[in-house]
């Protein structure tokens, strides 16, 4: 899925990484398999090339829990998170070309009409039929880069956890989930959260700890984004107007699971931190911070985040 993956263990359990690296490779390689954007002979390659024909395409369990899951917070988010947000990925660069400057309002508006996520038939298992999913419109786009590393790390989380492994925290560039602790006398696995205006680590504009198999998630505006015209234009774009999100410089998102952890980031990050917080609301268990595309840093915390020093 175009980045990496690592596991940390406690320092004296070299042993262990022999067990753990294939758990984890094979999980990962399942949901790469089905969900990735970058492999043309994905499941998800196949639904999107046959968009519009009303072929349903058959789904393996881990891709009709990945697009059933993208629905969800689509609906959640009442379509701030979308997984049919491809053909503007597309439009913007940031999957198949290189533009030189912004698209017109009237491509926005064009492309906008094959967004949403409403138009995904998905249709569960059942006792006698496998899983299938189209599209019902012609060029439309499946695109869960917004949740489909978390849903990754779920995976070989509760692979882990099967093969009886503790005290482990994997990380899928930047898709966090923990289990136990790093050593015996620590009180969880301490996480920076990165100065979005600068990549050294050591200037991290605070810490905190994840414990219980919490996970940790942040989109931010720094790593993806195109330069046109002089304007830099994040990666994170808006289904519902179809222009890149400005305003926001990180989210950062603590959640039960790494799965809601990377699709709430982004939710959050679209909506912003007033419509955000009456979103987490209702949301038990999950918190955010937001940092605004502006310096002085001025961080925005939901309550029952505690952001150390």
């Amino acid at each position: 899925m175009g980045t990496t993956v690592t596991v940390t263990l406690r320092a004296n359990q070299p042993e262990r990484l022999a067990t753990i690296r294939p758990i984890v490779a094979q999980a990962l390689t399942e949901i790469e398999t089905d969900l990735s954007i970058f492999r043309p002979n994905s499941t998800l390659a196949i639904i999107n090339a046959t968009a519009g024909h009303g072929t349903p395409i058959l789904l393996s369990t881990n891709a009709a829990n990945g697009i059933a899951l993208a629905c969800h917070w689509a609906a959640v988010s009442q379509g701030a998170f979308d997984p049919t947000i491809g053909p503007l990925m597309n439009l913007w660069g940031f999957r198949s070309k290189t533009i030189t400057e912004p698209p017109t309002p009237h491509s926005i508006t064009q492309t906008l009409s094959r967004i949403g996520w409403t138009a995904i038939h998905l249709h569960p298992a059942t006792a006698t039929n496998p899983a299938t999913a189209h599209l019902t419109k012609p060029g439309m786009h499946l695109d869960l880069g917004g949740i489909a590393k978390g849903q990754a790390v779920d995976l070989a989380w509760h692979r882990l956890r099967l093969n009886h492994q503790t005290d482990f925290l994997i990380d899928l560039g930047g898709n966090m989930r923990v289990h136990g602790t790093p050593h015996p006398s620590a009180k969880g696995w301490r996480i920076g959260i990165r100065n979005p205006f600068t990549s050294q680590d050591h200037l991290d504009i605070g810490t905190i700890i994840l414990t219980n198999g919490q996970a940790v998630a942040t989109s931010g505006n720094y790593e993806q984004y195109v330069e046109l015209n002089g304007k830099r234009y994040t990666h994170i774009i808006d289904p519902r107007t179809g222009w890149p999100v400005s305003g926001i410089a990180s989210v950062t998102v603590v959640a039960p699971d790494a799965t809601t952890a990377d699709a709430l980031s982004t939710t959050l990050f679209v909506i912003g931190p007033q419509a955000g917080l009456k979103l987490l609301q209702t949301l038990p268990g999950c918190h955010a911070l937001w940092i605004p595309d502006t310096q002085p840093i001025s961080p925005i915390t939901s309550p029952g985040l505690k952001l150390q020093k």
